[in-house]
């Protein structure tokens, strides 16, 4: 019998305080650039959650559901 568990980290605070900063810095006035080299990421990902933000304001900041790992007993 296979079981479904939710493909999520347990604790994904650290991740929104980080795209809380690209946000705040972008409200700075600050380019996909300058923040990348601040946060020492990638400006696609800085691009990506300044567009969802720009979306779905708070809401885009947040991991969009994932699909169920299917694990076997004894996984």
């Amino acid at each position: 019998r296979r079981r479904c568990r939710a493909g999520r980290p347990a604790d994904d605070r650290p991740a929104l305080a980080l795209r809380a900063r690209i946000v705040m810095r972008a409200e700075a006035g600050q380019t996909n650039m300058q923040v990348a080299r601040e946060l020492r990421m990638a400006k696609q990902a800085v691009g990506k959650w300044r567009s969802r933000f720009v979306a779905k304001r708070v809401e885009g900041l947040l991991d969009e559901p994932r699909a169920c790992i299917c694990t076997s007993p004894g996984d």
